[in-house]
This record gives structure tokens, sequence and C-alpha cells, in this order.
């Protein structure tokens, strides 16, 4: 949430868009129950392309958290994380 936010964007746009920009995603699908949650989705691929920055801090955030069936996004930040020991 802080990161959408210091964006100026919401966590659902961010998500979305973030998602969107993904070459291995071959769709997304939102659960909404309101129209506003709705519009908020619509709203979120009407932006172009997130900041290159924002897009490095959620790759990081991705390759702690990401599924461990998929492919690093950026290796080289999975190999200096900090949260894997060295050896």
């Amino acid at each position: 949430v802080a990161l959408a936010e210091k964006y100026g964007l919401t966590p659902t746009e961010m998500a979305l868009v973030w998602s969107r920009d993904r070459w291995y995603n071959a769709s997304i699908i939102t659960g909404t129950c309101t129209v506003r949650q709705v519009e908020e989705c619509i709203n979120a691929f009407k932006i172009e392309a997130l900041p290159q920055e924002l897009t490095d801090e959620i790759d990081l955030i991705h390759e702690q958290y990401r599924n461990p069936v998929l492919y690093y996004a950026k290796k080289e930040n999975c190999e200096q994380a900090p949260w894997i020991a060295k050896m």
C-alpha cells in the first residue's frame, strides 16, 4: 500500500498495471463487487506504464515473495538479495 501511495496510485492500479506488463501473464482476472471497483480496474488499464523506478521496486518485492514456478524477473536482483544467505 505504501509503495503504491508513494507513486500516487492505488494498490489495485499498481498491481493491475504491473501484472499487465509481465510477459508471462496471458490474462488478468479481477473480482469486483461494486461499480467503484470496476471503475478502478478500468482506470488502471488506462495507465500507460509504471515508472521504471517503481517497476524495479516491485520486482525486488516480487523476487522475494514470487511464485516458485516462475522464472526470475531479474536474476541479478535475486542473486544480490539481502534475504538470501551468502555462502
